[in-house]
């Protein structure tokens, strides 16, 4: 597959977590390579199909990061695409333990990464978290909306005190970045940061409650 590169980081302690947050923003395909044998088989393929590459990527039912993949196959090869199509949504929060890291996804798919490195997947809609994961994404869609996709190679993670939010989505990364202070009291800053507080505490909660008792 063409265009394959980008830059990675490594901001956690552990192998698997720094891998884990790859995953978040789906703009390294070689990541995904255990997906290349199954349905998103045409997004990896040497030789393009267009045909069915659009068809997963068009997949309102298919998983988010795949369609995200898709949608930068398309790209890459010189395909049309949609803008501002979002996909789903990362907040990267420095903190003194590490870097907190919430991602959600329109499929209703949620990712967090403790500052520590650990790790939570949830791979369904959890009513618990509809909530807060639509008001994220809602906010995520209204700060997409007056930006335009990043042209470089994805950035190192952000240092206290910014905050950084990067949204997937059909036409690339759409990245803000701001002091946490001054984003709290931004009108498209202040709903992301209190929806994300909402959706990581919800997220908690369904850890403890699935952890051996």
């Amino acid at each position: 597959m063409t265009g394959v590169g980008t830059s990675e980081y490594e901001p956690y302690p552990t192998e698997m977590a720094n891998h884990f947050y790859s995953l978040l923003f789906c703009d390294i395909p070689q990541n995904f390579w255990a997906w290349a044998e199954g349905p998103a088989q045409p997004i990896f393929a040497t030789s393009f199909n267009e045909k069915a590459v659009r068809a997963l990527a068009e997949d309102k039912n298919g998983e988010s990061r795949i369609r995200a993949l898709a949608y930068r196959r398309l790209r890459l090869e010189g395909c049309a695409v949609p803008q501002r199509l979002l996909l789903g949504v990362v907040v990267e929060t420095p903190l003194p333990r590490g870097l907190d890291a919430l991602a959600a996804y329109v499929d209703g798919r949620v990712r967090y990464l403790h500052g520590s490195g650990k790790e939570v997947a949830v791979e369904h809609d959890v009513v618990a978290m509809r909530g807060p994961r639509q008001a994220l994404l809602r906010g995520a869609q209204d700060v997409v909306d007056e930006l335009t996709p990043l042209q470089e190679l994805r950035w190192p993670p952000p240092k206290a005190p910014n905050v950084r939010v990067t949204s997937v989505v059909s036409d690339g990364l759409y990245v803000g970045e701001a002091n946490m202070g001054e984003l709290t009291q931004d009108p498209l800053g202040g709903p992301i940061l209190r929806a994300t507080s909402d959706l990581m505490t919800a997220v908690i909660d369904y850890a403890k409650a699935k952890a051996p008792r």
